[in-house]
């Protein structure tokens, strides 16, 4: 028979101080040298049908995006 010695206990949680203080790292807290960063833009208008996406403000930003998925295809720069 299996070792069910955990089931039904009460455990330390020991990362509980550290989330509770604000002390914890989340993923989201991390900024690492090139870093790639992916961002998700949202339609305002609920079951709206998109005519066309304009990228050309992303485009411009340093270094400019890698790739976009758009159209349900996955566009490399």
């Amino acid at each position: 028979m299996a070792d069910f010695s955990i089931v039904g206990k009460r455990l330390p949680m020991v990362d509980a101080p550290d989330k509770v203080t604000g002390r914890a790292l989340y993923t989201d807290d991390l900024a690492l040298p090139g870093m790639l960063v992916g961002k998700i833009l949202h339609s305002p208008h609920a079951h709206a049908r998109l005519r066309s996406i304009d990228t050309a403000r992303a485009e411009r930003l340093p270094p400019g995006p890698v790739s976009r998925f758009q159209n349900g295809a996955l566009v490399l720069r």
